[in-house]
């Protein structure tokens, strides 16, 4: 869990980037807790074969006056598990907000979790659904753009085939005017989550592995 100290104990910013989250176990949020005041950026990290009794692999919680958003860009969430029988029980990521501040779910591969993918909690209608591959959502959606439910395609190592029909799908926020209007107070990293350059085909992919092209890298024609 991070969190910071004292009343009422949530931390500032909070950034994570390039992280494997798997084989975690427990009752819930099995993989990450963040309790947050500040502004959280979870990008380019893999959420993968993690097991709950009851619900979510990992949520961000926001402090209720908070004016900050939640990102959670290029990120791969497949194969986790909640294993009770209950209505309600699922493996999703939760986004939790209930001020102006906002969440973003960009770029994310989110497959083969059980029950859900995606929860947006709290009264906050200021969530932006961008071009991701999911399967489940609930919560308040401001913007739903560019959203497939398709079989992402992945390799054994979760990375994505040739075929795969995320390769280029992902969204990259313009410098100009949005169209429709998004939350547009981020951008892409520079890497994957292997330290690979992101956007190196005609678009960015969606989840946290980038296509990468080694027979032209490696110099063999």
């Amino acid at each position: 869990m991070i969190k910071g100290f004292g009343e009422p104990g949530q931390a500032g910013n909070v950034l994570i980037d390039r992280v494997v989250f798997t084989g975690n176990t427990a009752y819930s949020v099995s993989a990450l807790a963040v309790e947050s005041f500040g502004r959280v950026d979870i990008s380019n990290s893999l959420f993968y074969n993690n097991t709950v009794a009851l619900f979510y692999t990992a949520g961000v919680s926001r402090n209720s006056n908070s004016s900050d958003g939640t990102y959670f860009v290029n990120n791969t969430v497949v194969d986790n598990t909640a294993l009770s029988d209950e209505t309600y029980a699922n493996a999703a990521i939760v986004l939790q907000i209930s001020d102006s501040g906002g969440a973003v779910a960009a770029n994310n591969v989110m497959w083969n979790n059980t029950s859900l993918d995606l929860a947006f909690m709290g009264s906050s209608t200021n969530s932006h659904l961008l071009y991701n591959t999911v399967q489940n959502v609930i919560g308040n959606i401001g913007t739903n753009v560019g959203n497939i439910t398709v079989d992402p395609m992945l390799a054994g190592n979760n990375i994505l085939m040739q075929n795969s029909p995320v390769l280029d799908a992902g969204f990259e926020p313009p410098t100009g005017p949005l169209n429709p209007p998004l939350e547009p107070d981020w951008e892409l990293s520079d890497t994957d989550i292997v330290g690979f350059p992101r956007h190196t085909g005609a678009a960015v992919d969606m989840g946290a592995f980038e296509a990468y092209n080694w027979l032209f890298n490696n110099r063999f024609e």
